[in-house]
């Protein structure tokens, strides 16, 4: 019989093909004694022995009934059943197994049934990133509860998986997604319940699948890299080739559109841009000198006769009121203290002098004396030099890594999405290249569950002012101490009982983060380690919301325990993504890895090509500047000009907060940082090699302008905003409801910057961030290569803000969540903005307009505006890829989007209800789908001004049809009065759609 079987299989393998004929599909049938998972194209008897004990039934018409002689056999849990593909003799026979043995054999032909339970797991997901559209998956709305759910499951032919949406999940709330493929790729989700039927089923190998088709044209994905390059000429014609150059290269980067790799490799850099960009500012009234080759702090401080620090020179500027300029020759300025102005510095510049490049350094320079026993691992004493730690080294201006385990990523995926950082050339992963990652721990030490009435914790959740534009995010709520007592302050949104958005009812969203990790040799093959105090431990949120630092408190061979972290992100959870350990001399086992131990004074490095050379650099100052003034009396009219900061030390250990109600958590410290200032001005500067933050505005402020600046390699956020509020009490000072008392950064101007590669360290960065600060204006910035978002406005503060012009590209670059902007509206404020000074919680429109954003590197959406934003008005935009056109979840309202062009996505909106009133607008746009699906999806339960205004849009499909939407033609929609003057055509040649963007960006 095996051998008949298996000529049978070799028949069908060569009609079918042997893969393809026995890839797996699942099929459930149930039957009210027991519910059994049934596998197509597996055979589990065909090992059938004088031993195994099984039953031949003839004559079984279909799986379903040889199930049922299985369910009435006391004894059986296993059977197989033949179709009539199979040979004659085996056609309809049903094999009956009661030995209990199920092993599988790919077979087509053959149904194989298990009798099984469900496996059900809380916080998890097995359709994260997956669409209600797609085949195998069925969408039933309104189940109240998992457990119905899974009944609904076992009620449905073909489910084997259920992942069940809680009520906190916005437009997805209680919906029941019944999966009948049995893909399984599960994964940590906070909010979601997941329950499987039967064994994981090791697939058959298959072949490599064919090059995934393209979903935009080569010659548009050419045109829209060549026309950003255009786009960047024409908003900062003073940039640089080298600038433009690597700007070009970026776009040439594999990661392009949403079907695969890019397919234009061929962006240059315009022979007319500049070689040099130095402006020269004049020197304003008196100044004084300072020279770091020749200068001396006994000089007079003339340009003749220079200080040889800033900080002497400034103590020149306070004993001569009427010398306000402090003029910096060429130079490097080394690990100076940072500079500290108050009011009484009002209306001091700092700057380069003639436009020579001169450069602020964060580092001590080391002398060293290298020696090596193995002529890998090199060591140089640095006593008597005054280093007490050391968490950033350049070789030679190149940035070396922390001694590291991994040194680079094991395979291509981490916790599902591409792995960024590989090892190369035997060097450890270099962190602009990304995390570097894809191990994960073998369980999870999690801690002490929050509940909702902590030890040591209290709440402020006042009924008033009240919000009641959506069903949700209606009152200012806020949690003091708890499990939030390691941020500063130790409070947050996510700390009190009214946390909501896309996560679990309270206690289940309060913050929490691991306490340790379950570790075997297979996981960290060197541990457990010596000394592992020292020892920092990197993770993802499970979701890669952020990444987390933890303080390593012990290590043994199967624990490394934890003993401060996890503050890098607002959103916490208990379990982790993938993770690596860093600063521990185990590890140093990679070139261009270091270590320092404190202990000792002894400097590590790794080198198999010899022994070190050149000038090696120690990084040791957070800060360069800081100004700190209040509300009443802040510092005026201070201006840095020209000057290049570089080499900052690490501040992911030191005090984040949780800034309002979004999911970002904000690391203060900065190389300039600003705190109550009025008319304060950053011009031309360059910032570059920098571990933490860049900038950060702080508190009340005023006309502050950061323009024509360049950025690149920067640990943590670029720029940073924050405000402050009231009515929260000392503790959680800056954190309360009221922000009447206009004690926040408003009407700040960014314009005109350059900048790429932020978030090295701190993975939830953006390029522009801003919280509790309004009517800023954003203009004419050019960022790339980020890990999250480009930019985030983490709250609704006020509004006001205009976003003109921007470009905007390979953001997302280690996650799959945002895309180019994201935004949140969780927290309730009152202000006075628009208002004739009278309070108010409606903010005014944030306008998006004339940006040219690239969602590649499978971004979610070119704008996301997430849990409860509201009243944007986005138009005249072009974006290109991405997934939807517009977002708009978890009771978000009052968002327009109009005149725009969404080039090839996958809809034009995905949005939630909204209360009357404040229903959502999207209207004549362009929208190019990369498929033939239905171009919107909404509440179509909706009354008369819930629905969202939807009229004058031209739908792009590839074949010029396009699908239902809300189960309605588009003639139907029209005759029902609703998408009037929409229209479905075919795709627009490739030159048209970039004619369209060249105009909205005014080229």
């Amino acid at each position: 019989r095996k051998k008949r079987e298996q000529t049978n299989m070799a028949n069908m393998t060569s009609s079918f093909g042997a893969v393809v004929a026995l890839a797996l599909t699942v099929v459930l049938l149930h039957m009210a004694a027991a519910d059994f998972a049934v596998y197509s194209g597996y055979n589990a008897c065909d090992d059938t022995s004088p031993n195994s004990t099984v039953t031949f039934k003839h004559n079984v018409m279909s799986v379903s009934a040889c199930q049922a002689l299985c369910a009435a056999e006391s004894k059986c849990t296993v059977f197989t059943w033949h179709d009539d593909t199979v040979e004659p003799e085996f056609r309809h026979m049903c094999i009956l197994r009661t030995d209990g043995i199920f092993q599988w054999k790919p077979q087509g032909g053959h149904f194989s049934g298990l009798q099984a339970t469900w496996d059900v797991t809380q916080d998890q997901s097995d359709v994260f990133a997956h669409s209600p559209t797609e085949k195998g998956i069925h969408v039933i709305p309104d189940v109240a509860s998992a457990t119905d759910c899974q009944t609904k499951c076992s009620q449905t032919e073909f489910c084997t998986i259920f992942t069940w949406h809680d009520q906190n999940q916005g437009s997805y709330a209680k919906q029941c997604w019944l999966i009948t493929d049995y893909r399984w790729s599960p994964r940590s989700d906070s909010g979601h319940t997941t329950g499987r039927l039967g064994p994981v089923v090791p697939t058959p190998p298959s072949p490599p699948p064919p090059p995934a088709p393209a979903t935009a044209p080569a010659d548009f994905d050419c045109g829209m890299r060549h026309l950003a390059m255009e786009f960047a000429r024409e908003a900062q014609p003073f940039r640089t080739k080298a600038e433009l150059q690597v700007m070009a290269d970026a776009l040439n980067l594999p990661g392009g559109d949403p079907g695969g790799a890019t397919q234009c490799f061929n962006v240059t850099v315009p022979s007319d841009a500049p070689e040099k960009y130095a402006p020269v500012f004049p020197i304003q009234g008196s100044a004084v000198y300072v020279d770091a080759s020749v200068g001396k702090d006994t000089n007079a401080g003339t340009l003749a006769s220079p200080f040889a620090t800033l900080g002497r020179a400034l103590r020149a500027t306070r004993a001569s009121p009427s010398t306000r300029t402090i003029a910096l020759r060429a130079g490097v300025y080394y690990s100076q203290d940072t500079v500290k102005l108050t009011a009484a510095d009002s209306g001091l510049t700092i700057q380069a002098y003639n436009g020579e490049e001169v450069w602020l350094s964060g580092a001590q320079v080391l002398t060293t004396s290298w020696t090596s026993t193995d002529g890998k691992v090199w060591q140089t004493s640095l006593k008597g030099q005054n280093v007490s730690d050391i968490t950033g080294l350049r070789f030679n201006r190149e940035r070396a890594v922390r001694a590291r385990y991994p040194n680079g990523c094991q395979n291509n995926v981490s916790d599902h999405y591409a792995c960024q950082g590989l090892q190369k050339n035997g060097k450890v992963v270099d962190p602009r290249d990304g995390f570097g990652s894809s191990i994960n721990a073998k369980h999870v030490v999690t801690p002490v569950q929050p509940t909702m009435n902590q030890p040591n914790w209290t709440e402020v959740n006042p009924q008033q002012p009240l919000r009641n534009s959506s069903n949700s995010y209606r009152t200012f709520q806020l949690g003091v101490g708890g499990s939030c007592k390691d941020f500063d302050p130790p409070a947050g949104y996510w700390c009190g009982n009214g946390c909501s958005g896309g996560a679990p009812s309270p206690p289940g969203c309060i913050f929490r983060s691991p306490v340790g990790f379950e570790i075997d040799q297979t996981i960290l093959p060197n541990a457990p380690y010596k000394n592992p105090t020292r020892g920092i431990v990197q993770a993802w949120h499970p979701g890669h919301w952020a990444s987390w630092m933890f303080q390593v408190g012990s290590s043994n061979s199967t624990h490394l325990m934890f003993s401060r972290g996890g503050f890098q992100g607002a959103r916490g959870n208990n379990n982790a993504g993938t993770f690596f350990v860093e600063n521990v001399i185990e590890e140093l086992d990679a070139d261009n890895e270091f270590f320092y131990d404190p202990d000792t004074e002894t400097l590590f490095y790794h080198s198999s090509t010899g022994k070190p050379t050149g000038v090696v650099e120690a990084t040791k100052l957070q800060t360069f500047v800081e100004i700190r003034g209040t509300q009443a009396q802040p510092v005026k009219n201070v201006s840095i000009l020209g000057v290049g900061f570089r080499d900052t030390a690490l501040s992911y250990m030191d005090h984040h907060s949780m800034p309002s109600g979004g999911d970002w958590a904000l690391g203060r410290i900065a190389a300039v940082f600003a705190y109550g200032v009025s008319g304060f001005t950053l011009d031309s500067n360059r910032f570059q090699q920098l571990d933490g933050n860049a900038i950060t505005i702080n508190g009340y402020a005023r006309g502050v302008i950061i323009q024509n600046n360049e950025f690149h390699e920067i640990g943590d956020n670029i720029i940073a905003q924050l405000g402050e509020t009231t009515g929260a009490g000392s503790i959680a000072y800056g954190m309360g409801w009221d922000g009447t008392q206009g004690n926040q950064p408003r009407g700040s101007i960014i314009r005109k910057n350059f900048a790429y590669q932020c978030g090295l360290f701190e993975k939830q960065s953006s390029f522009y961030f801003q919280a509790k600060s309004s009517q800023n204006q954003i203009e004419d910035n050019i960022f790339f290569h980020g890990p999250r978002a480009g930019i985030n406005f983490n709250d609704g503060f006020g509004g006001g803000t205009v976003l003109k012009h921007n470009l905007l590209f390979s953001t997302v670059m280690e996650s799959g969540d945002h895309g180019p902007f994201n935004s949140w509206d969780r927290q309730v404020y009152a202000h006075e903005i628009g208002t004739d000074n009278k309070p108010n919680v409606t903010k005014e429109y944030d306008e998006i307009t004339r940006n040219f954003f690239v969602g590649n590197y499978f971004g979610q959406e070119a704008v996301d505006n997430d849990d409860g934003s509201a009243y944007y008005n986005t138009h005249h935009n072009f974006f290109v890829y991405a997934r939807t056109g517009m977002k708009n979840d978890f009771n978000g309202h009052d968002n327009h989007h109009h005149d725009n062009v969404y080039a090839f996505i996958s809809k034009g909106l995905g949005i939630c209800g909204a209360l009357p009133g404040h229903a959502d607008q999207f209207y004549s746009n362009k929208v190019i789908q990369t498929d033939s699906g239905a171009y919107g999806t909404y509440d179509c339960k909706c009354s008369a001004g819930e629905c969202p205004l939807m009229q004058y849009n031209v739908i792009f499909t590839p074949d010029g049809t396009m699908g239902n939407v809300c189960d309605q033609t588009l003639k139907q929609r029209q005759a029902a009065g609703v998408d009037i003057g929409t229209k479905v055509q075919s795709w627009p040649a490739s030159n048209d759609i970039l004619t369209w963007g060249r105009q909205l960006l005014g080229l």
